[in-house]
This record gives C-alpha cells, structure tokens and sequence, in this order.
C-alpha cells in the first residue's frame, strides 16, 4: 500500500469517526492530555492544511 493510500485509508476513517459529532461534544476530554475534543479537531484540520500545501 502506498503512503497515498495508506493517507486516504486514515482519513476516511477519521472522518467517519467524527461525522456523527455534536456541537454539545466538543468540550469533552481527548485521550490526548490536555485537549478536548474541540482543539484536537482544529490542530487535525491545520494539520491536513500543511498536508495539503506539501
């Protein structure tokens, strides 16, 4: 598997996980100490961007 695919396979799934996401949700705590939900999205999405312009 390519590192496209390997990428495309991620996202989809990541995306999948996230879809059904309440605005009510995004206060909650992350495995990620320190994060709620809210601000591990948001560095997701500016993660994606810096991918995007790579």
């Amino acid at each position: 598997m390519s590192a496209g695919e390997l990428l495309e396979r991620s996202l989809a799934y990541s995306l999948g996980s996230v879809a059904g996401t309440k605005a009510v949700s995004l206060g909650r705590a992350t495995p990620c100490a320190g994060w709620n939900l809210e601000e591990l999205l948001c560095h997701l999405d500016d993660s994606l961007d810096a991918l995007t312009r790579g």
